[in-house]
């Protein structure tokens, strides 16, 4: 028995030499449409069971017979999503970006499922999209959070919306105060330039450095040429304050949102990864 094994498998290394096998893979890996497609073509073996042979000969057969008859498979790129979904699986927070990836894919699983399902001719082919399970509330939940440049909506929950609107507003009449203070004559003198700057988060103003003692207030930065200091007026400390505390708010609001979408992708992570394998 295993002087056979031997002989199959100095076969099979012969086969694959004489067919340029890795050479043919890399071929094939070449025209997926997805990392992981690409990675399992590279992995592709040589079956030797005539079974094993005939299930793959139906697959191919299958899907040429839909190309050949015109069919527009909606298969859409898709990132390798396994990293994503173990750092969902140990609980961690998952950035927008990798919930937009999270969302393309389950869209791309929903179109396919259903294009197929569409097509009584191909058995083979509804056999292995029956494994998929369609997660159409998980990609709502992350569309309605995440547009489509990977920033979380102003709108994805009320709370956020109002944070945001109070912060902005509160923006807006802390600059309009820098702009009175840059342009009063009581700064026309001191001012590098008419202008104001942020730094650490918080905005100041560029005062010459012979008269920084006549600007009571926190001292941030220096230009390089050492002759400007960005300072903090002091009249200015209270309203910074207030606009960073409604900035941390907006932050907070948008962890949560982002937690519980990445809650809702590790409570079906297994299912997502059982996807992933199918339409790889």
């Amino acid at each position: 028995m295993m002087d056979g094994t031997i002989e199959k498998e100095q076969l099979s290394v012969k086969a694959r030499v004489d067919l340029e096998w890795d050479r043919i893979l890399d071929l094939l890996a070449s025209q997926a449409v997805s990392v992981p497609g690409s990675s399992l073509c590279k992995d592709l073996r040589l079956f030797s069971e005539i079974d094993d042979i005939g299930l793959r000969l139906e697959e191919t057969s299958e899907m040429a017979a839909l190309l050949a008859d015109g069919g527009d498979i909606p298969l859409s790129p898709f990132p390798d999503l396994v990293s994503v979904l173990i750092s969902a699986e140990k609980g961690g927070i998952l950035e927008p970006g990798d919930l937009m990836g999270i969302s393309g894919f389950l869209g791309v699983t929903s179109d396919v499922k259903r294009y197929i399902s569409r097509h009584e001719t191909v058995p083979v082919l509804h056999s292995i999209l029956s494994g998929i399970e369609d997660l159409k509330e998980i990609k709502k939940e992350i569309d309605g959070a995440v547009d489509s440049g990977g920033n979380i909506k102003e709108d994805a929950t009320p709370g956020l919306k109002l944070r945001m609107r109070k912060a902005q507003e509160f923006k807006i009449r802390t600059r309009e105060r820098l702009k009175g203070m840059i342009h009063s004559p009581e700064y026309a003198e001191i001012l590098q330039e008419p202008f104001f700057a942020e730094r650490e988060n918080r905005y100041v103003i560029p005062v010459k450095v012979e008269f920084k003692s006549r600007v009571e207030g926190i001292i941030h930065d220096l230009s390089t040429s050492g002759a400007t200091v960005f300072i903090e007026p002091k009249e200015l400390v209270e309203m910074n304050n207030k606009l960073k505390m409604l900035e941390l708010e907006v932050e907070d609001e948008i962890r949560n949102i982002l937690k519980a979408l990445s809650s809702m992708v590790s409570s079906s992570h297994q299912i997502i990864r059982n996807n992933l394998l199918v339409m790889a």
